[in-house]
């Protein structure tokens, strides 16, 4: 775009004639004296990605409000920031998340999943090429391991997984899953959340607000003790409170009580295992199996086991299966 460009010209009467343009630039100053003055001036709605290393860092940041240079250099892959034209006074710069491009070959799926099935036993681990943030909502390593591996995992089995990134101020899942007929659903990794169900039922409230689907996604051997905090979503250990099924307590963390039980009994979701070397996938409710029946007898685990606690199995969350 030279001098003579008529770009700045339209940009100077585009909204009289009800125009819209998407106009992108790698660097400003690749633009002519004029042009970048258009740019700055008459383009209402500005999209800025980490501008760090250039010449016009400064220029960049007096576009956007509330925005300092060092917040653009801070935002990393697949972040930016937007500024929204205002019919009064203008309003602050905010910071979003956009997904990493993924181009999906639909054509070679079958093949992706034969070779799954007979995939080596992983020995290392798998790093994700974003950051996630360094909240406490973004969870710790092994929390974080456990996306990885279900990312990798269900994008060889043709769904789309974008990770969110995580902020002290926002509420989100964990990822963006989109299935190959092209529905969107909320990802959750449950890792050391499972010891608070409060947190697992805020995640499953989350997407029946949305009108999505949730995928959660646990370690071997733990689906049962998740599936029994979802498909029941109260504490049946408690004596606060009676139903048809017999007496309960809230979950409680930090003192709050989860009692939205309508919000989430008649949810939508399905339970990943993440295993050695395959992910297991249940469409319906997953049934309990005693933990401990591979190593031992069943005679034995009736007369004792570590896991049992008046009769309440501390491993899969419920009542002992051998006892019931």
């Amino acid at each position: 775009m030279g001098e003579g460009s008529n770009f700045t010209k339209i940009l100077s009467e585009a909204r009289e004639y009800r125009l819209g343009c998407w106009l992108t630039t790698q660097y400003l100053n690749q633009l002519a004296t004029e042009m970048k003055r258009a740019a700055a001036n008459d383009c209402r709605t500005k999209i800025v990605f980490n501008p760090d290393g250039t010449e016009d860092l400064n220029r960049i940041a007096g576009m956007l409000q509330g925005i300092d240079k060092k917040q653009l250099r801070q935002l990393g892959q697949y972040r930016a920031v937007i500024q929204k034209p205002s019919e009064t006074q203008r309003g602050p710069a905010a910071v979003f998340n956009t997904y990493p491009p993924w181009n999906a070959n639909h054509a070679g799926i079958n093949q992706i999943k034969d070779r799954a099935t007979q995939a080596e036993p992983r020995t290392t681990e798998i790093k994700l090429r974003q950051s996630l943030g360094n909240q406490t909502s973004a969870g710790g390593e092994k929390h974080k391991q456990l996306l990885a591996e279900a990312k990798q995992d269900l994008e060889q089995q043709g769904y789309q997984v974008n990770l969110l990134y995580q902020a002290d101020e926002e509420e989100k899942p964990d990822g963006h899953l989109v299935t190959p007929d092209g529905k969107t659903a909320h990802l959750e990794a449950e890792h050391s959340t499972l010891t608070k169900p409060t947190k697992v039922l805020k995640n499953l409230k989350r997407g029946t607000q949305k009108d999505r689907e949730v995928i959660f996604v646990v370690k071997e051997g733990k689906a049962v003790k998740l599936e029994n905090i979802l498909s029941d979503p109260v504490n049946r250990r408690g004596s606060q409170h009676e139903d048809q099924h017999g007496t309960y307590s809230y979950y409680t963390e930090d003192g709050n009580k989860f009692t939205d039980i309508q919000a989430v009994e008649d949810a939508d979701y399905r339970i990943i295992e993440i295993r050695e070397d395959s992910i297991t996938i249940h469409e319906e409710e997953v049934e309990a199996e005693c933990p401990m029946m591979e190593n031992h007898q069943k005679e034995e685990l009736e007369q004792f086991c570590l896991h049992r606690d008046n009769g309440h199995c501390q491993e899969l969350g419920q009542e002992c299966v051998l006892q019931t």
